[in-house]
């Protein structure tokens, strides 16, 4: 089982020091965001060390990995030992308001990946941050991105089609019914755009 996990090294690599002297220059230089980025544990102010994601990430792993489990619920597969110690961590930093598993619909798709959440879906301010994923095959970014690509053309011209037919089984109704019956069909106005 492969795991990768999306830790800034730099970060998770300070020694008390250097998070102490991280943690003076945020508050001296006023960086708000930075703030909010730290959490504690046991007592002692700590750095997140994980990233959010980017759009284009959000939207990959959306198409890729469209179910959505607090990580509670999780039952697809084991988690590993080391995506458990993320979780572990995290919770531990207590700055975010869920962690979920994002996973497959399909058996194609063979890597789960660990998210935080913050704040509520429907906020402007909402956030998703990647923590992990893992598999028995780790594919690369560009080969996410391909693959991501092709699974929504295919829903795409699956929609197209099967909107293709119902227009042409409507119009062959249609042909079929008498001018003075055609008076009480109605078309939604959301059909022209």
């Amino acid at each position: 089982m492969l795991v990768e996990t999306y830790e800034c090294e730099e970060v998770s690599k300070e020694t008390w020091k250097m998070k102490k002297v991280a943690l003076d220059l945020i508050s001296k230089l006023g960086l708000g965001g930075q703030a909010t980025m730290c959490g504690s544990i046991d007592g002692e102010t700590i750095r997140s060390p994980y990233r959010e994601m980017t759009k284009e990430e959000h939207d990959v792993w959306k198409i890729i990995c469209p179910e959505e489990y607090e990580i509670e619920e999780y039952k697809s597969s084991p988690i590993p030992l080391r995506v458990l110690q993320v979780i572990d961590y995290a919770k531990g930093l207590g700055i975010y308001d869920k962690l979920e598993i994002w996973d497959k619909v399909s058996s194609t798709i063979k890597d789960p990946i660990l998210v935080a959440r913050k704040g509520k879906s429907w906020q402007e301010d909402f956030q998703t941050f990647i923590l992990a994923r893992w598999g028995e095959e780790l594919d690369e970014w560009p080969a996410m991105l391909n693959k991501a690509g092709r699974m929504a053309k295919e829903k795409l011209l699956s929609a197209i089609g099967a909107l293709k037919r119902e227009s042409t089984r409507r119009l062959v109704d249609l042909k079929d019914t008498p001018e003075r019956d055609c008076i009480s069909i109605r078309i939604p106005y959301s059909t022209y755009l």
